[in-house]
């Protein structure tokens, strides 16, 4: 019975580790923006507007739009 406790919080504490990754998020949000001042830079505003769309749609990352 001990171990099966043992398992249990093991495996419940491994998924709610891994259900909170934001180092994960912090990593994507920052290449979508390094990726959209390379498009500005060189003039392409579609992937600029693309890009900062990945960031505030399927990142809900507000943040990039008010420091930029």
């Amino acid at each position: 019975m001990k171990n099966i406790v043992i398992i249990f919080i093991g495996v419940l504490t491994s998924f709610q580790v891994s259900a909170v990754d934001p180092v994960g998020k912090i990593a994507k949000a920052n290449a979508a923006k390094e990726r959209a001042e390379e498009a500005f830079s060189i003039g392409n505003f579609e992937k600029v507007v693309e890009h900062y769309t990945y960031l505030l749609d399927s990142l809900n990352y507000e943040r990039a739009l008010r420091q930029n």
